[in-house]
């Protein structure tokens, strides 16, 4: 799993892509 900053990141980057 990554960590916390990059999941944090990962999440909104697919919000916005969606």
């Amino acid at each position: 799993m990554l960590p916390p900053g990059q999941q944090q990141l990962n999440r909104k980057s697919q919000k916005q892509e969606q």
